[in-house]
């Protein structure tokens, strides 16, 4: 009776063991192509969000308008739908509202003041800036691609785990590898071809789709710089010309008016006898 006991107990103890280790293992990313480069875009877009809140700015939730888009920590997109209500189509977030105060703290953007909100400058003023801008993204998006290189070389590496990446002419960062592309084996006999050539085809991706975004953004930056510089020429011009009709205005009419006022005086001028007469 007790050895039966014992053996029913230890049946349920694996009953129940068996289903926790098999979500442990699902929830594990394994290397692969098609999660690997959904991680590198997700990685690139980040960055591409980053920068442009660098030069066009973004607002509080508070005073995002309704349809406004933001992005949560973990790359999740959440839409405004009215006052104070932010909603997502993200997995695992079906029907959760999120306060403005929520999307603020849980943002992956921070709340900032663009390079084109800069006031009382002329566009030649702001360019540098821009530039720097610029060039910052280009060393952004080359340490995502470094780190492609070295998480393709690595096996068996946690979220704990960081790189020092250092891109020449860029600053230092340490990024987090990312897991789905661990495609090295951690024995050399072990890397088949097969894994070979995802790393080959992860790497080329990274580089083609990096550049293609940075081309893209700096063709976006040329017709923002030439729409700023366009706006802030005709705000010069209507303040020009308004001070302009302001100053007309009172040295045209002033005479008129003084005119008037004269004309109504003339009764009292004292007339000659022939005009008396007539």
């Amino acid at each position: 009776m007790i050895k039966r006991t014992i053996a029913i107990a230890l049946l349920a103890s694996l009953l129940l063991i068996t289903p926790i280790a098999g979500t442990v293992y699902a929830q594990t990313p394994l290397p692969s192509t098609g999660v690997c480069t959904a991680e590198i875009t997700e990685r690139l877009s980040r960055e591409q969000r980053i920068y442009r809140t660098v030069i066009f700015g973004q607002d509080t939730a508070e005073d995002a308008k309704p349809g406004a888009v933001r992005y949560d920590t973990e790359g999740n997109a959440w839409i405004k739908n009215g006052e104070n209500e932010w909603r997502s189509g993200a997995q695992g977030f079906q029907g959760v509202t999120w306060t403005d105060l929520q999307m603020d703290g849980q943002s992956q953007t921070p709340i900032r003041r663009g390079t084109f909100e800069t006031r009382k400058v002329l566009t030649s003023e702001i360019i540098p800036t821009l530039i720097q801008s610029v060039r910052a993204l280009r060393c952004r998006i080359a340490t995502v691609c470094e780190n492609v290189r070295l998480s393709t070389e690595s096996a068996g590496l946690g979220e704990s785990a960081r790189f020092a990446i250092k891109i020449p002419g860029c600053i230092a960062f340490e990024e987090k590898p990312l897991l789905s592309c661990q495609f090295a084996a951690e024995n050399a006999e072990d890397t088949t071809r097969e894994h070979r050539g995802s790393e080959v085809t992860v790497r080329s991706y990274c580089t083609s789709v990096g550049m293609q975004l940075w081309q893209r953004e700096v063709e976006l930056l040329k017709l923002a710089v030439s729409y700023d510089a366009a706006y802030r020429s005709l705000l010069q011009f209507a303040g020009n010309f308004d001070q302009f009709i302001r100053e007309f205005r009172v040295s045209l009419l002033t005479p008129i008016r003084q005119a008037i006022s004269l004309l109504g005086q003339l009764h009292r001028i004292p007339c000659f006898i022939a005009q008396c007469d007539e």
